[in-house]
């Protein structure tokens, strides 16, 4: 695994490398996960809604050609 060490700014902010913002798709402006972990802090690049809800048609389509049915649940 690749490591590198970034300098934390007086504002508590760090510069994600580009390398690593190209390959998770962090752009500017866009959200980024940041959870907790016994190891550290891990930091998860956010898809896109419409990646998002390209993906969850994708998956309704998968499902229907099983032969099940897609249901709407309203809560």
């Amino acid at each position: 695994m690749v490591e590198l060490r970034v300098k934390v700014g007086n504002k508590g902010q760090i510069l994600i490398p580009k390398i690593f913002r190209d390959k998770y798709g962090i752009e500017e402006g866009r959200l980024v996960m940041i959870e907790p972990t016994v190891e550290g802090l891990l930091i998860k690049g956010r898809p896109p809604p419409d990646e998002v809800m390209a993906r969850l048609e994708e998956h309704v389509e998968k499902i229907r050609e099983w032969g099940w049915r897609a249901q709407t649940w309203v809560i």
